[in-house]
């Protein structure tokens, strides 16, 4: 019987999330009070001219006279920053490429031009952080649950980092469509593959990894004590 690693265990060995700043822009209309755009973008221009352009937009049914001494009154309001997550803490340890592969699974996939309605990410990680992982997105849940799942088996059994992975590390969908997928759902897409019943750490342990981590980022337990703690229940 194997044993399937929760990722959730796994999450808590890293928590970093990073993070990236968003622009939040209101436009209203001096004479139109009812008017009221609101944009959100990465770029403060892009937001301002997506807002603005959305008001003028509005007053198509105008006749052209009053239309143009409307869009004149168009302006914008407020500007926010704020600052969102970029990452899920899940989706750590993450290098340059995996954060890149990260933004375009939850943008559209391979293209703006297509919706694709079904994106599967699935990963494997050991004990010691190292890590595979495969994404698809198609017209077919069937298909993207599939081939990412496959590719991922073949980077745990004959990827370059082979040696590094137990018989017990297995491949984990663990993200839908750019949703973290719960634990029951993990177990079920993992017994679905690979055909036999798998097992979840017991929620005592997960607590104890809990309780461990916090005393590390409270600073009792220095990032050597914590790895070895942390081993130790793991193994």
């Amino acid at each position: 019987m194997k044993k399937l690693l929760g990722i959730l265990v796994l999450g808590l060995l890293w928590c970093n999330v990073s993070f990236a700043d968003t622009f939040t822009v209101i436009v209203k209309n001096k004479i139109d009070k009812s008017i009221f755009i609101k944009r959100t973008k990465a770029n403060k221009k892009e937001a301002i001219d997506s807002a603005l352009k959305g008001c003028k937009l509005s007053l198509a049914s105008y006749d052209k006279k009053k239309r143009k001494k409307m869009q004149k009154a168009c302006y914008v309001d407020s500007v926010e920053k704020e600052a969102t997550a970029r990452y899920p803490e899940t989706l750590f340890p993450a290098d340059d490429a995996k954060k890149k592969n990260w933004d375009k699974f939850v943008k559209s996939g391979y293209s703006d031009n297509v919706v694709w309605p079904h994106k599967i990410w699935a990963e494997v990680r050991s004990k010691d952080n190292y890590y595979s992982y495969e994404w698809h997105a198609s017209m077919s849940f069937e298909e993207s649950f599939r081939i990412a799942m496959d590719e991922c088996e073949n980077r745990r059994t004959s990827g370059i980092n082979q040696e590094k992975y137990n018989d017990s590390d297995l491949c984990i969908v663990m993200y839908i469509n750019g949703k973290d997928t719960t634990e029951q759902e993990k177990s079920k897409y993992s017994e679905k593959y690979y055909g036999e019943k798998v097992e979840t750490y017991s929620s005592d342990l997960i607590n104890e990894l809990k309780e461990l981590y916090k005393l590390f980022e409270d600073g009792v337990l220095t990032e050597e004590e914590f790895t070895k703690a942390k081993k130790k229940l793991l193994n």
